[in-house]
């Protein structure tokens, strides 16, 4: 309830209706404490597989602060050759951080992408032994958008 923006003493009353006992706005925000030191030890892990390929992506959202405004949550997707992944949610500064906790950049053949700048960029100066390749999804988008889809006729023709 916290995290959806319900505040400590709101969320006491809530868990007095719903479970007859309540909990005092200082447990919340131990409670938050504890779980925010746990998700900064687990983003902070050393990575123990080799992942052969990486998925970056940015999506957007709108996050109401001191006023609505759309912020990016900074994704990537790391896929061992065995086909094993791991998500994680910043370009150069997110990709710095996983050399640090031991990925290793010679092991990682590609990086796709939607091809924003950015990450091309963070990308090469942090895994220069990778190729990028521009993600299908979002090159498709791309054309959708500047083609005219009704002139590409995808039934066949007589035979």
């Amino acid at each position: 309830m916290f995290l959806r923006g319900i505040s400590a003493r709101k969320v006491g009353k809530i868990s007095h209706l719903l479970w007859g006992s309540g909990v005092s706005p200082a447990e919340v925000r131990g409670m938050n404490k504890g779980i925010k030191k746990e998700l900064i030890r687990w983003l902070n892990r050393p990575i123990a597989e080799k992942f052969t390929y990486l998925i970056i992506d940015g999506a957007h959202f709108k996050v109401r602060r001191k006023r609505i405004s759309r912020d990016a949550a900074l994704c990537e997707v790391g896929i061992t050759e065995e086909g094993h992944r791991e998500s994680q949610k910043a370009w150069e500064p997110l990709l710095t951080q996983l050399v640090r906790r031991e990925l290793d950049p010679k092991a990682v053949l590609m990086v796709s992408s939607d091809g924003y700048p950015g990450i091309v960029a963070a990308t090469r100066t942090v895994l220069p032994y990778s190729e990028h390749q521009r993600c299908l999804f979002h090159k498709m988008g791309n054309l959708k958008a500047k083609w005219s889809w009704p002139a590409l006729s995808l039934t066949p023709g007589p035979s």
